[in-house]
């Protein structure tokens, strides 16, 4: 999901967008006796925008740049207030108001316009329960240049997130539900009487979800050591911050919320000054800008559950992970394989990030490490179950694949291939600075048509009678390192994830 919609997180849009599905929004004119009430009730001020619809009326009613949202009651001839909110409304510019459902649901919409085409809207919605109290159900954040919409759905307790993005046909092509937000705060502000819209982001198109907004206080009721947030962005994967501890210094901090609710909090060592959220393209990964000239980290989730440094951006743009760093300017793919020090976030010394390749290639500690180096790149490389040419096949690797040497040997090395344990032949493997010296053959294969959304499924071995470990799409699939029986072992090298895909579930592409 990292492709033009990867970044953006809390929020919603709704109106517009030509193709999009009509979203009804709009302000009337008010009668004369509403006007009437209005003056009586309100000197020397004036209504900016009304909506009615069965028996209810809805109101913004302007003082000078600030407006108070009144909801009126026709009974037996008579006008009742049911609502008087001087903080449910925005200053500065009139919502648009409309009621629906007779009377029972209620939208106060805002609209961005350029050359008098509307580019963004936020739009805020609230419904009667039949008992007459006003609850607010949700926030949508909609703009037109890219057709996304983020919808915030106030719960009990809770804030849940969801995100869509159309083509300009009208058509969804991607829809993706973000962790569910602990809020107990929120309910001091969801009954329509109390709601204060300064609380949430106006406009975070870019995911820019400061501390005045809504996610702040969902990040402080994780955890007592937090005192304040700086800067935060959610993400597919959790949320992603920076803040202020109960012992005066200020970490980065990583929240990973369980279906269930539950969360575990990573958070680094002590920042220094210079470091900030990047929240504009915090999404999978965290990404922090380390000093004042834009160079960043991206620090991502591994396999197993650990977070590391996965790209920097500065005076080169470095590709690594917990194990790789991926060298620049060789002829086909190269990858050093080692030791990174920058493999666990919560140890990260950020004064130790490179700014080169080649400060990077240093650091790494290949002990310990090796590659596949068959004689012919169309070659592939049996791991043994035993030291003996003659010993059942594990699998067949291809030049470039990665290994763990557990015991070196002058014929044969025992040896962890991703995990799967075996031995290989000395010889075709390639050590130390050797290691960058060797092409990756791996093929390049596409998952099927069928698996495009929701990926190929990914099994932890390599047999029919396993069961799908979870599920990969085709962008992932570019080091597919081995062959078993009728099953590819595929490694995702940015996460460190890696299993087995059905050969039969994937083909050539069409490149």
């Amino acid at each position: 999901m990292k492709g033009t919609y990867r970044r953006l997180a809390l929020s919603v849009f709704l109106l517009l967008a030509l193709c999009l599905p009509e979203v009804q929004a709009f302000s009337e004119a008010a009668p004369s006796d509403i006007v009437s009430w209005v003056s009586g009730h309100y000197e020397a001020q004036e209504i900016a925008a009304y909506a009615e619809d069965g028996s209810t009326c809805a109101i913004a009613v302007r003082n000078e740049s600030a407006y108070t949202l009144v909801l009126l009651r026709r009974e037996d001839g008579k006008l009742i207030t049911d609502i008087e909110n001087t903080k449910a409304l925005k200053a500065g510019s009139a919502p648009l108001l409309s009621l629906k459902n007779s009377g029972n649901e209620l939208s106060i919409a805002y609209e961005d316009r350029y050359n008098n085409e509307i580019t963004s809207s936020v739009t805020y919605s609230a419904s009667r329960a039949s008992g007459g109290i006003w609850s607010v159900t949700d926030i949508k954040y909609r703009w037109n240049q890219e057709l996304n919409e983020y919808n915030v759905m106030l719960g009990k307790g809770n804030i849940a997130i969801e995100y869509t993005l159309w083509d300009k046909d009208g058509s969804v092509l991607s829809k993706a539900a973000f962790p569910k937000l602990p809020a107990v705060w929120l309910s001091g502000y969801k009954a329509l009487t109390d709601f204060n819209c300064a609380l949430f982001a106006e406009a975070p198109l870019n995911s820019d979800i400061y501390a005045e907004s809504a996610l702040a206080p969902c990040i402080l009721e994780f955890s007592d050591d937090i005192v304040s947030v700086e800067a935060a962005s959610l993400g597919t994967t959790g949320v992603f911050s920076t803040c202020k501890m109960r012992d005066e210094t200020r970490r980065a901090v990583i929240i990973e919320i369980g279906e269930g609710g539950g969360a575990v909090l990573t958070q680094s060592l002590p920042l220094p000054d210079a470091i900030s959220l990047d929240t504009f393209h915090s999404w999978s990964s965290m990404q922090l800008y380390i000093n004042g000239e834009g160079d960043s980290v991206g620090i991502r989730r591994q396999a197993d559950g650990s977070w590391a440094v996965v790209n920097i951006m500065a005076d080169e743009v470095i590709q690594l992970g917990a194990n790789y760093i991926k060298l620049q300017g060789a002829e086909n793919n190269r990858c050093l394989f080692g030791s990174s020090p920058w493999s666990d976030f919560r140890t990260l010394d950020f004064k130790t990030i490179p700014k080169s390749q080649a400060e990077a290639e240093n650091a790494f500690e290949t002990d310990g490490w090796a590659v596949v180096n068959n004689p012919s790149p169309d070659d592939r490389l049996n791991l043994r179950k035993r030291p003996d040419s003659a010993s059942a096949s594990l699998g067949k690797y291809y030049n470039g694949a990665p290994v763990r040497i557990l015991e070196y040997g002058k014929v044969w090395c025992e040896v962890s291939v991703l995990d799967v344990k075996g031995y290989m032949m000395t010889k075709y493997l390639a050590f130390g600075d050797d290691i960058a010296k060797v092409n990756q053959a791996f093929p390049c294969l596409e998952t099927l048509e069928k698996y495009m959304d929701s990926g190929a499924p990914i099994y932890a071995a390599a047999e029919d009678s396993s069961s799908p470990a979870f599920f990969g799409t085709a962008n992932f699939l570019d080091w597919i390192i081995g062959v078993s029986d009728s099953y590819y072992h595929v490694f995702f090298a940015d996460t460190g994830a890696h299993g087995y895909v059905k050969a039969v579930d994937l083909w050539n592409g069409n490149g």
